[in-house]
């Protein structure tokens, strides 16, 4: 349980990275993937190789497709609102995955209405879009950030079925680079951004420990942990997040923004501990 405890913790620090760097999501987004996707490259190398079908050339570039929307979203993001916005409303994804699971799974969810219910309320008062002087950057953040929740609980569905496909660091390696091919001509019809040493160096930092040494940690103790243990510790990163929000980015946190976190955290951690049952 440490092992996916620690790689939960390290998700939280991504700010760290981005932020100081100061580039568009649409240069951070490819260069982190596609890292990533460079530094699982061994372990895929190691695994036996299987053939590719049909099937598994289209579960592969929806997964890519899906992997580039939820990263890219995410970090934009990131870039314009709070960490708390940001990473809040990211993690509405396992409350979208109890939803669907019925209907793609054929899995029922236990308790997926209610936590929904609470994860929309809680979303709805930190983001308080009622309010006169609602802050337009952080509307456009949670869109951005629900955005990515959205492409992150899809991939959820696709990714386990490659997995089983291919294996999971070819799958890992081969998607990443996949993910950063899609996102390519970003860099070129983005923002024009002034790329130093400095900030590269930081968002590479970034795609090794908060991404693939996190990844690979979470990989190895999700085995030990249990997946119900591990969707629950995996609610550190937004903990962590806006923990460094508040003290290190200096980013205030008012009573109705703790209330709507608490609802929504709370949502997530009902779907993360229910057992799944056949519909």
């Amino acid at each position: 349980m440490l092992q996916v405890a620690f790689a939960a913790t390290l998700w939280g620090t991504w700010s760290l990275f981005l932020r100081p760097a100061a580039l568009p999501a649409t240069v951070t987004a490819p260069l982190v993937i596609g890292l990533v996707g460079l530094l699982v490259a061994p372990a895929a190398r190691r695994e036996p190789a299987t053939a590719m079908t049909s099937a598994t050339w289209r579960l592969l570039a929806l997964s890519a497709a899906l992997e580039a929307l939820n990263v890219v979203t995410f970090f934009g993001a990131m870039s314009v609102t709070s960490n708390a916005v940001a990473v809040l409303t990211h993690y509405f994804a396992p409350v979208l995955v109890a939803l669907f699971a019925p209907w793609i799974d054929k899995q029922r969810v236990p308790g997926a209405r209610i936590a929904a219910l609470l994860a929309i309320t809680g979303l709805a008062l930190v983001l308080r879009p009622w309010n006169a002087h609602a802050d337009r950057n952080m509307l456009v953040g949670a869109a951005l950030g629900t955005i990515s929740a959205f492409g992150y609980a899809g991939n959820v569905f696709v990714l386990r079925r490659l997995v089983h496909a291919m294996g999971a660091a070819r799958a890992q390696f081969v998607r990443c680079l996949a993910a950063a091919l899609l996102l390519a001509p970003g860099v070129l019809l983005g923002p024009k951004p002034v790329l130093t040493v400095a900030a590269v160096g930081l968002v590479s930092i970034g795609a090794v420990i908060p991404g693939a040494f996190a990844g690979l940690l979470f990989a190895r103790g999700l085995p030990l942990a249990g997946a119900a243990r591990a969707s629950v510790l995996t609610y550190l990163e937004p903990l962590v997040s806006v923990l460094i929000g508040a003290t290190v980015w200096r980013e205030g946190a008012s009573l109705w923004t703790a209330a709507g976190s608490a609802l929504l955290i709370a949502g997530g951690l009902i779907v993360s501990r229910g057992e799944s049952a056949p519909k």
